[in-house]
């Protein structure tokens, strides 16, 4: 045994055990916001594959930011969905809250990844599985709870749009199953385990690695389910303790002594689970650390971590050679390999190796620590999860990721480039694969159209054309130097001799060197429709129709272009329709500025309003007059315009921005905003020109839109008869 004096971490507490409003700060600060997502911190999965990414993502210099949140944070859930960009679900099963935020990921267009460790997500290994963990097949429970467990992890995987994980062997898995690309971000030790680790290290190395007479050979088993790996290695460990009288086992985690090493009394112990922490002194008092492994599928998917974290304070490492132990480990340099039946053989050579002093604690600890480290993988969980399906590419290369060349664990990550390959290059796709269409620009002024875009296509395109209700209006040829790696670009400005009512039902027919074509109808109307302020209407729907029961106020209801919203409340709602004057599909006439006049007080459970707060004289006395006829916990739904024409005049009042919706709601008109947003960007023509109205590259958006729920009664009052502003009656 190793000679250690550095205590242990007597004061150690969990690093992630900061509350929400700390967890939601870090977050905040970048302007790219990952969220991480896993069911409840943990010493295992969630450390290595949530708070150890988190940390590495804020240490990263940039605009990037990350947190880790949980299914107990409850309503607040909703404050990191508003502000997340990627949403990383950890591990986590199929339930409703998963549900939910993969629905609301989606509806916003926000990039959702999962991130999972193990093959525990295909049910087609569910008996490989309950085998390898030494699990009671005679247990209808058993099965029961396995099938649940593992389909609920697939279902969750299959909803998102990439995976990340810790290894090729498992990614490749991960692809097979679900056909989705995946990220590798292998396991890595965080701040507190290197900065402790260390100090452990340099001390064992200042004394020269002094040890006493003993021998220890430790297994970190962590929980019983290991049983059947460390029964590899029993009967080998029995032999060279009835061979070598200065040999140890120390067996540490929720593990009992074999029957097959009983008979050796005190020279195997068993020492209790311990923190990430200190585990690292336990392992840098023994000499050598074994990993036996069952040789299969499920455990060709676990990564290296048990070699890293002995190697990180000095310890050498025997494994069984799986997929990621045989990258890490090159046999005999830093660290041997045993198969199966080969482990009495691997002990003594390990053994003669350090009764020798042959050295090799430097080795694997510059190996471990130069590695497995965020510094190291910074660059990989970056590309992972800034990816937008194409947006951002995954690495070219191992040096990109941060792999150092020396040895075979350079090789071991090949996957990020050819899983995102597609996404990356479009010139790799698939001929099969239909053409994509985006449309930057698609403006009409004055019998002009100007249009710009780009075709993603892996096959030779001849032309663009562009009709108008049917009829072409205009040819544009593909010159070979407008394409680069299979994307096209195109753009053209139009004279179409067309006015106003006569432009319509666009068409853009993309035409292919073989002579076929492709037809895209209404182009541009899936940007318009991602544009963060249409996809809040959706949303709201979606909130809504999650609650069983309520009743639903509409502002400014009337029918007046034959579009009725009464249908957006569920079945079991009832609905108000309110307007100011009478018409089709109102139900109160009336001035919404007088809503508690009108209506029952705390009498519903949502309203909405579409395209009236521009016409309302005073906005923030009507967000007043809501908050008296909601319910508490009731959704409100506004949009209005930013930049619109003046139109209803003289009842065209406002124009409202995203930043403004905090004017009108908030904690003092008793309201919290969910989500807000802009759509439908706008480009500005002077009718007279001159250098002060030279708008034409400036930003307007048609719509904004805004989610609010009412959080308590407001005291705000604003006692103004619109009469007495007006002169005259409202509307005229």
């Amino acid at each position: 045994m190793f000679f250690v004096d550095t205590p242990p971490v007597g004061d150690y507490s969990d690093p992630w055990a900061d509350d929400f409003w700390t967890r939601y700060a870090a977050f905040r600060r970048g302007s790219h916001r990952v969220a991480y997502f896993y069911e409840k911190a943990d010493n295992s999965t969630f450390r290595y594959r949530a708070y150890n990414m988190v940390q590495t993502l804020n240490d990263a210099a940039g605009e990037i930011s990350a947190g880790y949140f949980f299914p107990a944070d409850g309503n607040k859930i909703d404050m990191v969905l508003n502000q997340a960009d990627t949403i990383v679900l950890c591990r986590m099963r199929y339930e409703a809250v998963v549900a939910r935020i993969v629905a609301i990921a989606k509806s916003r267009g926000i990039t959702v990844l999962y991130d999972v460790d193990d093959l525990v997500f295909d049910t087609d290994f569910t008996h490989m599985i309950l085998g390898t963990l030494a699990q009671d097949f005679a247990h209808p429970g058993v099965w029961d709870h396995w099938f649940a467990y593992i389909s609920r992890i697939g279902t969750a995987l299959r909803m998102c749009d990439a995976a990340i994980t810790t290894n090729p062997y498992l990614a490749q898995r991960i692809s097979d199953f679900s056909g989705k690309p995946a990220f590798i971000v292998p396991n890595f030790m965080n701040h507190q385990q290197l900065e402790f680790s260390q100090r452990l290290y340099e001390e064992k190395f200042n004394r020269g690695f002094q040890r006493n007479d003993l021998l220890h050979v430790g297994y970190f088993s962590g929980t019983p389910t290991h049983k059947r790996d460390f029964d590899l290695a029993v009967p080998a460990l029995a032999d060279l303790l009835a061979r070598q009288s200065q040999v140890r086992v120390l067996i540490v985690g929720y593990m009992s002594i074999p029957g097959e090493l009983e008979r050796f009394g005190n020279r195997v112990e068993v020492y209790p689970f311990h923190d990430f922490v200190n585990l690292q002194r336990i392992i840098s008092l023994v000499e050598l650390n074994i990993v036996p492994l069952v040789d299969n599928v499920f455990t060709n998917c676990k990564s290296e971590l048990k070699y890293f974290e002995a190697a990180a304070v000095g310890t050498l490492t025997i494994a069984s050679p799986t997929s990621t132990y045989a990258a890490a480990i090159q046999h005999g340099v830093n660290g041997w390999l045993s198969s199966s039946i080969e482990w009495g053989a691997a002990l003594d050579e390990a053994i003669a190796s350090i009764e020798r002093g042959d050295g090799m604690w430097q080795t694997a600890h510059d190996q471990a620590v130069g590695t497995y480290s965020g510094r190291v993988f910074k660059n990989a969980i970056v590309d992972a999860t800034t990816w937008r399906g194409g947006a951002r590419a995954a690495p070219k290369s191992q040096s990109e990721v941060g792999m150092p060349p020396p040895n075979r664990v350079a090789d071991a990550h090949p996957i990020p480039d050819r899983a995102m390959r597609k996404e990356k290059n479009a010139s790799k796709m698939s001929a099969d694969d239909p053409p994509r269409l985006s449309i930057d620009q698609l403006s009409y002024f004055a019998g002009h159209v100007v249009i710009r875009g780009q075709v993603d296509c892996a096959q030779a395109l001849r032309s663009i054309v562009f009709e108008v209700k049917g009829r072409i209006v205009c040819t544009q040829p593909i010159d070979a130097k407008d394409t680069e790696n299979g994307v096209t670009h195109f753009g053209f400005t139009i004279e179409t001799g067309m006015d106003a009512f006569e432009f319509s039902d666009p068409t853009l027919v993309v035409e292919f060197a073989d002579g076929t074509h492709v037809r895209f109808e209404a182009p541009g109307t899936a940007e318009i429709l991602a544009d963060r302020g249409h996809r809040l209407f959706p949303e709201f729907a979606e909130r809504i129709r999650a609650i069983p029961q309520g009743r639903m106020l509409e502002i400014g209801s009337r029918a007046r272009s034959g579009v009725i919203r009464r249908g957006l409340a569920p079945p079991a709602w009832g609905y108000v329709g309110m307007d100011i004057v009478p018409g089709p599909n109102v139900d109160v006439v009336g001035d919404a500025h007088e809503l508690s006049r009108l209506l029952p007080p705390s009498s519903f459970d949502a309203a909405m309003s579409l395209s009236v707060f521009e016409h309302l004289m005073m906005p923030w006395k009507v967000v007043i007059e809501l908050n008296r006829v909601l319910k508490t916990g009731a959704l409100v739904f506004i949009q209005t315009h930013q930049t619109f024409p003046l139109h209803d005049e003289p009842w065209d009042f406002w124009r409202i921005s995203s930043d403004a919706w905090p004017a009108l709601f908030n904690a003092r008109t008793g309201f919290r905003i969910i989500d807000s947003g802009m759509a439908e960007p706008l480009m500005f023509v002077a009718k007279r020109w001159h250098p002060g109205v030279n708008l034409h590259e400036s930003r307007g958006c048609a719509v904004s839109s805004v989610i609010a729920e009412k959080t308590g009664e407001t005291g705000l009052a604003w006692d103004v008869d619109l009469r007495d502003v007006l002169g005259g009656q409202y509307p005229g």
